[in-house]
């Protein structure tokens, strides 16, 4: 009979192993080990070990397994890979010359904001449920399912009060209700289901994929005898069947010599004595299967283990289902922060990408508050979820950017560009009116003498509109100038003001100011490109921000978002808004974002309103700031100390 299905060839009995676990970012605190052959990492739901770091790429990376460890290579990712092991660094990046490393101890992979920390095991013989490294699917007959039921059916049947095994399924079922991560729901059901059918030899948990039909996720060996083998068979037509008719299957081997003995040749090579599959049935749908079987043993599962793999297949089926929505939740909800955080960067395309950039800091900065041991800050941690939380409050800061006037937040001068013609059209007026002034008083001094005009006054006034003309050049020039610089002196203001308070007499007997009271107060503001006014509406994102994210129901998770993103302007001495609070008030969350804030305003290239510090600058900035008692001075040491190393390659450079 033709064999169906796939192999994978590493040996089960001297192979390595890796173990990954997440030391910092939104899944702190994750660790799965892994024993096949190739492991995808990425933000991506379908990869082996999944990622929530919007600045981990969707397919950032694979391990491929050798025999001296596993080649880790970067897929082209956005941001690259940093790998720290045997005490060196390497960057694996598509803009470099290194894609990828081979690993064959431990160390740490930096991507996006997360740490993983990897290490590499090697599994021998010996070991006990060691996870299969390799399966085969196989066809077997169909003549050889030897009873069913409908899970249903199954699970009304009566069990014994004294069977132990119900003592671990209940309690599964209690350690899965705070579950949410598929990985460590799977290691609880296979730890249990070896626990419950002690014959058993292999478990396996399938699911459903659109495309690709029904994928083993999990297959897990206890201990064989034959330990060299290099692969495990598993039978297709026992899955393909349980997925047809939704129903729970037994399968067991007949005496030699019986009529039973039909078997295929995987199904010998086996030594699979017997084998039982059920359904996993969602609300909605199968999600997939899970199977036992037995091998090289006597022993056979009979139809009261077949009941209770129906109790265990509904308390997987419900743990899975609840996973999946979790991750459908959590990704609609990722959807949506990035949603937002285009429609922030769309109103306010100058600083596109500050908030990613933000974010990053922040939590680079959590981090090493966590790493420390001496100082103020010795005792504080950061659980998983206040990292989470925090990033949501870096991302979301500027929310309320959407409520700002266009014109305030775009605006890269004081006087806008149409604004600014409209003076350059004045100055034209005005000489020409100054010009029609002269001639008209020398006509009325020429008609009061009754004499005709002297030539020579007519060469007078032609001398003066050219002196005339030659400063409004100087003063449009000036201004030009003026209207885009970030700073203005006191003698730049007093300038300003000179040109503002030069008037010109009209024909209609009124007159005209070179300048409205509005220019002037754009043209004379000592700091930035917005008057005083429009300071306040710029502001006022702060507290729109705050109002924007309170109207989100939040979970109890990540209740402190819009309080942690509405206080990213206070500053320890209580000169920041909109409240002014003081440094007992501010949180240590709202103070690590403020300094990322900062960084990031300061060293950024693309403001149009000012040139990027260096980092050294940006450092002595943010130290002169917490001089003043507006920063935490540790934290600006702290982030000097361990967060910019680790930045560095992420500052945007022009």
């Amino acid at each position: 009979m033709t064999q169906e299905g796939f192999t994978a060839t590493a040996t089960l009995m001297d192979r390595p192993v890796l173990v990954l676990t997440v030391e910092s970012g939104p899944d702190y605190g994750k660790s799965t080990r892994f024993d096949q052959p190739r492991i995808t990492l990425g933000r991506a739901a379908h990869n082996d070990f999944t990622i929530r770091d919007l600045y981990v790429s969707g397919n950032h990376g694979v391990f491929l397994r050798s025999e001296d460890g596993f080649w880790f290579k970067d897929l082209n990712s956005s941001h690259g890979t940093q790998v720290e092991t045997g005490g060196h660094q390497v960057q694996l990046h598509r803009d470099g010359k290194k894609l990828s490393l081979l690993l064959s101890n431990s160390g740490t992979l930096r991507l996006g904001a997360s740490s993983i920390h990897f290490t590499v095991q090697r599994v021998y013989h010996s070991e006990q449920e060691a996870g299969a490294s390799g399966f085969t699917l196989t066809q077997a007959s169909a003549d050889q399912f030897m009873a069913s039921a409908k899970p249903r059916e199954a699970l009304s049947q009566e069990f014994s009060a004294k069977d132990a095994r119900l003592k671990i399924l209940f309690n599964l079922a209690n350690r899965l209700n705070g579950l949410n991560h598929l990985d460590q729901i799977l290691e609880l059901v296979c730890e249990a289901a070896f626990k419950s059918f002690s014959e058993a030899n292999l478990f396996s948990v399938s699911l459903k994929h659109e495309q690709r039909g029904l994928q083993p996720i999990l297959v897990r060996t206890r201990d064989l005898a034959d330990a060299g083998r290099r692969e495990v068979k598993m039978s297709r037509s026992m899955l393909e069947r349980v997925v047809q008719t939704g129903e729970t299957v037994l399968f067991f081997r007949g005496e030699e010599g019986g009529e039973e003995e039909e078997l295929t040749e995987s199904i010998v090579q086996a030594d699979i004595s017997s084998c039982m599959c059920a359904p996993l049935i969602g609300q909605n749908d199968m999600l997939g299967v899970i199977m036992l079987d037995t091998r090289q043993s006597n022993s056979r599962f009979n139809r009261n283990d077949l009941n209770l793999l129906c109790i265990l297949a509904s308390n997987v089926a419900f743990a899975i289902e609840r996973a999946k929505l979790t991750e459908d939740i959590y990704r609609m909800f990722e959807g949506f922060v990035e949603a937002s955080v285009y429609a922030i960067e769309a109103r306010d395309p100058v600083t596109a990408g500050h908030s990613e950039r933000v974010a990053k800091y922040s939590l680079a900065l959590a981090e090493a508050v966590d790493q420390i041991r001496t100082g103020p800050y010795a005792k504080q941690r950061f659980t998983s979820g206040e990292l989470t939380e925090l990033r949501y409050a870096a991302l979301l800061h500027d929310f309320g950017k959407v409520g700002v006037r266009e014109g305030v937040l775009s605006k890269s001068e004081r006087l806008i560009e149409d604004r600014m013609k409209l003076v350059e059209q004045r100055f034209d007026y005005i000489r020409s009116i100054y010009r029609q002034n002269l001639l008209e008083d020398l006509v009325r001094d020429s008609l009061a003498q009754s004499m005709p005009p002297d030539p020579e006054l007519y060469t007078q006034i032609d001398m003066r509109v050219r002196a005339f003309t030659k400063q409004l050049g100087v003063d449009l020039a000036f201004l030009k100038e003026a209207s885009k610089k970030w700073k203005l002196t006191v003698e730049d203001i007093a300038v300003v003001r000179r040109i503002g308070g030069q008037r010109i007499a009209l024909p209609n007997g009124k007159t005209m100011d070179f300048l409205t009271a509005e220019e002037v107060d754009h043209l004379s503001s000592p700091n930035g490109t917005l008057t005083e006014r429009e300071w306040e509406d710029m502001r006022s994102h702060v507290s729109r921000s705050e109002e924007i994210l309170l109207r989100i129901p939040w979970n109890c998770d990540l209740k402190k978002v819009p309080e942690i993103a509405g206080a990213h302007h206070e500053k320890l001495n209580g000169c920041g808004y909109p409240r002014g609070i003081k440094a007992d008030e501010i949180p240590v969350r709202v103070r690590i974002l403020t300094i990322a804030d900062i960084f990031d305003a300061a060293t950024a290239w693309d403001r149009p309103y000012c040139d990027p510090l260096a980092i050294e600058d940006t450092t002595r900035l943010l130290l002169q700031q917490a001089d003043r008692g507006e920063l935490d001075r540790d934290l600006v040491e702290l982030f000097k100390a361990q967060a910019i190393p680790r930045l560095e390659h992420m500052i945007p450079r022009g």
